[in-house]
């Protein structure tokens, strides 16, 4: 990082830390990324990463669960964690002139944290509850169930929440195993975006968690087979969801701002192709939208369409047809315009933010080992011409790799399945 502005240090015990001092704010945000997600659990203990992050919230040695929240809000600041693939973060928001407060309970929670056994049985039913209510939204649903669907048994196609009947028999021993695995050192990156004194968030990370260690962590996961299948889960709700997903790119890969403006064109916002298409021209559906998945080793570029099932196979149809059309047409330089102007308008957006700011230094860290300035990735947007979007088309939308998950009152012998493009 060569910029002034952007600061890198990784201390003895290998934490890595990083910071970008923002002056026109007069907040920070403080994320602790652990490289543990779900993608290192077996299949026989998974959801146990987000099991993790719902129990570092319960009680240290010092703090109870409700101790730990009041510490955070009693200088409006906002506290939270999430689990994804990949990483687990947990994070705080708040005035920059209490940015000690937020490093010394961040050290608190996740290295003296109880896992006492009552907040663990306490925690599943929680846990349960969270599961319960996501299966009771179909459109969120929908969207695990397509990584099941083009992943298979890789671990990137399970749900970061686990199964109810995995987390119900999960024990204090199998957790803490997991636990001491990934929750080391090596394993960790402080990132910090906020109007803080570089040398100053150096000197609090080394305070409160410079004293740690571990054993190194070595496990590697293979990347997946994009699998072309089709999964259905029949059930009685008022709209089909479903997704189409095809082969995306790495989060690193060399041509992420092609597919970036493929995405944005294709079902990027409302003036999208499928939204147009689908929605404003036909009245098909009412929620229709594409997005990108990238991951260390692959990725994955989805579509997602909430519709009528009387609507279900003529929207299929159409969202094929647009795929067809970005393969066989070149993409005009008006709309190409258009797109790039939405994503270096999305960025500069971003960078008012200091949980944005936070979140993309530690990614650039942690997928391409140094960080990328405004301008850097703006020449970025703009270098791709409607032949290199046309060319991504003709890699991606192929019926080899295009899988398709259902959601709703379809049943089986219904299932559109003519994925020819």
């Amino acid at each position: 990082m060569q910029d002034e502005k952007f600061y890198k240090h990784i201390f003895k015990n290998q934490i890595t830390y990083l910071c970008e001092k923002v002056d026109f704010v007069r907040s920070a945000t403080i994320g602790v990324w652990i490289r543990g997600g779900s993608i290192y659990e077996e299949k026989k203990n998974q959801g146990i990463s987000h099991f993790i992050e719902h129990i570092l919230f319960k009680g240290t040695k010092t703090r109870s669960a409700r101790d730990i929240s009041a510490t955070i809000e009693g200088v409006g600041g906002e506290l939270n964690a999430w689990t994804g693939k990949e990483y687990t973060v947990f994070y705080v928001k708040l005035p920059s002139e209490h940015l000690e407060i937020a490093i010394e309970l961040l050290s608190d929670i996740i290295y003296n944290s109880l896992f006492s056994q009552s907040d663990i049985e306490m925690e599943k039913q929680v846990i349960l509850e969270e599961i319960r209510r996501y299966e009771d939204a179909p459109d969120d649903e929908v969207h695990d169930l397509l990584l099941e669907c083009a992943f298979g048994n890789h671990p990137l196609g399970r749900p970061i929440l686990g199964k109810k009947e995995i987390v119900s028999a999960m024990d204090r021993k199998e957790i803490m195993n997991f636990y001491k695995t990934h929750y080391i050192p090596r394993e960790t990156t402080i990132s910090i975006a906020g109007n803080i004194d570089k040398k100053e968030g150096e000197r609090l990370v080394f305070n409160y968690f410079s004293k740690n260690s571990g054993c190194e962590f070595k496990k590697t996961i293979p990347p997946p087979t994009i699998l072309g299948r089709t999964i259905n889960k029949e059930k009685d709700t008022e709209q089909v969801h479903f997704c189409m997903g095809t082969k995306g790119l790495p989060v690193a890969d060399s041509e992420r701002f092609v597919i970036a403006l493929l995405n944005t064109i294709l079902g990027g916002g409302m003036s999208s192709r499928l939204f147009h298409e689908i929605r404003e021209k036909k009245g098909l559906c009412y929620a229709i939208y594409s997005y990108p998945s990238p991951f260390r080793d692959c990725g994955l570029l989805t579509v997602y369409c909430g519709c009528g099932p009387e609507n279900y196979h003529k929207t299929a149809e159409l969202i094929l047809h647009e795929f067809k059309k970005m393969k066989n047409d070149l993409v005009d330089e008006k709309e190409l315009k258009k797109a790039k102007e939405q994503l270096k308008g999305g960025l500069i957006m971003s960078l008012e933010n200091t949980a944005s700011r936070m979140e993309r230094l530690f990614r650039q860290e942690a997928y391409f080992g140094r960080f990328f300035t405004t301008d850097e990735i703006m020449e970025q947007i703009e270098a791709p011409t409607p032949k290199n979007i046309c060319d991504m088309a003709n890699k991606i939308f192929s019926s080899d790799y295009i899988s398709s998950a259902i959601i709703g009152p379809i049943s089986k012998d219904s299932i559109f399945d003519e994925y020819i493009c």
